[in-house]
This record gives structure tokens, sequence and C-alpha cells, in this order.
């Protein structure tokens, strides 16, 4: 009866949203380094998908913005980047656009507009996906194209420079630096919107899916309000400007993410996080913390499958990082602000701050992405101790209690 009901109520909501959407197809034409002539490919966007990628990306092409610009970041078998002018003075003429719902697959040949880590910060790059890039719809990237001829000459675009190039010159001087420094990089010699037309056919496929996918984490989500234990435990934060010493208590639920809930219990109850740094800090966004002091434990480990999220990521609490789909281990942030877009990037939270936030907010910031993870996680304590003294460590956790809800 519950998987009657859901399907009809999932094809009756899909009905009600049959709107037809816009269709535009464009040309772009490109001179790749190994070719003497211009190639081309097409491309179709479609409205019903990402609205305003949609309106956007009609702009972008209309205006001739990319001509004359280079696909500057080509990762082999990952994504092909574009988007930045070949004028530098025409980089910041577009704003950005606020977020649209993720309602398909970032799919080999699907385009998506890059976007920051931050909540509405797409502009004007975007990138082609050179396989099937699934993670990254849980990422919050929003399909709004495809290429519907001519994917043999994407795949030819000029990979040799990888992610060399820098951005912020590539801002700042445009092709001149580019032309310079990476000669051989695939250039976008002219756009053409070729129709724009009314799309009647409905998608019913990527309405079917984000339904489903709302439907499998309501079912999943009665499931585990039977989980009801919560852990509490004391943080004792050693601060390196001061010398003072301050407890941070926080409070885990099981409710709100059970795998994560028995993962952040292992981890306590190992000590795991005792003498580790604060190695990622950003003022007003997240405070991460969990790869360990000694590097030799690093990989005690293994990753975890992903809860689905129940609660929201506001100021204060507590969440596995992750770099995909099912890939958590022991690194984790708390959130210095209400950072609610993560909610839909799959970021499950786990625990709050109870008592603390205070000191939270002392942790030092001044690094901010500076450390690198690979060298923390080879050499751990050593490497941050010589390089970022002043990193805020974890002296010691201990579990305080776990009960019954």
């Amino acid at each position: 009866m519950f998987f009657t009901r859901a399907l009809a109520l999932l094809l009756t909501l899909c009905t009600l949203q049959a709107q037809a959407g816009k269709l535009l197809q464009a040309r772009i034409s490109v001179q790749n380094p190994g070719s003497s002539e211009p190639e081309e490919f097409v491309v179709e966007a479609h409205e019903d998908w990402a609205p305003n990628g949609y309106k956007r990306f009609k702009e972008l092409i209309g205006d001739h913005y990319f001509d004359g610009a280079r696909i500057f970041r080509v990762v082999e078998n990952f994504v092909a980047q574009w988007g930045l002018p070949a004028d530098p003075k025409e980089a910041d003429k577009y704003q950005a656009i606020p977020d649209d719902k993720v309602v398909g697959h970032n799919d080999k040949g699907i385009i998506t507009f890059a976007a920051t880590a931050m909540k509405n910060s797409r502009t004007t790059q975007l990138f082609v996906n050179l396989k099937d890039n699934h993670f990254l719809d849980g990422m919050g990237f929003a399909p709004v194209a495809k290429v519907v001829e001519g994917m043999d000459v994407v795949e030819r675009i000029n990979a040799e420079y990888g992610e060399h190039p820098n951005q912020g010159l590539v801002r700042a001087e445009g092709e001149q630096y580019l032309a310079k420094e990476f000669p051989r990089l695939t250039k976008i010699v002219g756009t053409e919107i070729l129709e724009e037309v009314e799309d009647e056919k409905v998608t019913r496929y990527f309405c079917i899916t984000a339904l489903l996918r709302s439907l499998a984490a309501t079912r999943i989500d009665f499931s585990v309000a039977q989980n009801t234990r919560r852990l509490q435990a004391s943080f004792y934060f050693s601060h390196q400007e001061d010398g003072g010493a301050d407890e941070v208590l926080i409070e885990a639920y099981e409710s709100w993410a059970p795998k994560g809930y028995a993962r952040l219990k292992e981890i306590l109850e190992d000590g795991y996080f005792d003498e580790a740094r604060f190695f990622r800090v950003l003022k007003g966004f997240v405070a991460q913390w969990g790869l360990p002091a000694d590097p030799s434990r690093r990989e005690k480990f293994p990753p975890i499958d992903d809860d689905p999220v129940v609660e929201s990521n506001k100021k204060g609490t507590i969440s596995f990082a992750s770099a995909g789909p099912n890939t958590r281990t022991t690194q984790m942030f708390i959130n210095l602000a209400d950072n609610v877009f993560l909610d839909t990037s799959g970021f499950a939270p786990v625990a709050r701050v109870l008592e603390g936030m205070k000191t939270v907010e002392r942790i030092n910031a001044e690094y901010g992405e500076e450390p690198d993870q690979g060298k923390i996680q080879s050499e751990g304590e050593k490497y941050l101790q010589r390089q970022f003294p002043r990193l805020t460590k974890i002296r010691k956790v201990e579990i305080i209690e776990e009960y019954d809800d």
C-alpha cells in the first residue's frame, strides 16, 4: 500500500510539474592544437534543467563572451573548464546568479556551471564532463546543457597542462598570460546561437529521479527515527596565541546520522583526535580537523556509507567532511555560520556544540587553507608544528556519557 500511494504521488507531482520549457541549441567552434582548421561541437541547453543557469548561458553565448577564450582547465577523464574571457577587462562583467536545484546527473557530455564552495557563486565558468561524474550531483552542480554533436571534438581538447594555469593570472591578464605560458591550450574561436524553441517534451526522467531520491530519504528517515541514543563529549583545546586551554562540550545524535554517529563514537573511544590540529579554518564558514597527529594512524578507519541529511548545517552543528559519495572517514568540521547550502550537497550533521561556542570562535584562522593535507597525512604533527605552529590543537577528547534519548 505504501509503495502504491508513493508511486501515485510521484506521478501526480511529475504531472503537475509538466511545464513546457525552452530549449536552446548553440554551436561552439574551437581550435585544437593538433588541427589545422577549427572544429565545432553543438550543445543543447534546457531551461527546465536549471532555469537560472539557462538564462545566464543564453546571455553568455549571445554576448559572444567566450569568443577568444581558452579552455584553461582540462583534467583527463574528468572535466574541461572554460569561462574566463580573453580580455581581462571583461572578467567581472557578469554578477553571480542564484543556485538551481540539481535535477539531473553529471553524465559524460553534460555541461554545468563551475562554482566555489559558497552558495550562489556561479558566474561565467562552465565545464563539460568528460566521463560520468555523478558524485558532483550531491555537491550542488546542476546540469544546464549537453553536447549533442561533436563529443569527439570535446575529447580532443588539449589536456597537456592539466590544472597548471593560474586562474588569478588568467583573470588579471587574460589571453596575454595564457598565450605566453600555455600556448597550446584549446581556444574557443566562436560561439553562435542556432535556435531557441519551446520544448513541449517534459523530461519526466529528471522529475521522477529527484522525487525518488526524496522518497528514499524520507523512508530512511522513518527508520533512523528509531535510533535514539545520544553521546556527550568534551574537547579540550589549546590556543597557541595565549597559551590558554578551553573546553567545548558537544552532543551527538544517533537519529541525525546513525552511521556518522557510530563512526564518531569509534573515533572518540580510540583517542584518535588527541593532539590533532584544526588545519583548515575559514572565518564565517567552517573549522575542520580529523587528520591525526601520528601519520601512521591515518588509515585506521575506512570510509563509511552516507547518511541522509535530516538536520541543517546551522551554526554550531558538526558534520563529516567528504570528497564524494560514501567517502567519510575521520575528518569533521564545525559550522561557524548557518551554512544551510551544504544540506543539498550531502553533508549530514551528526552533532552540535552544546557549550563553548565562544571557544570555537577563537580557533585560530590565520592560516586559512594553507596547510597541505597531503603533507599532514604523511608527516602529521611534525609538519604542522614546523610550518603552522599557531594552529589550535585538540589536547584531549573524552566521552562524558552516552544515553537513550
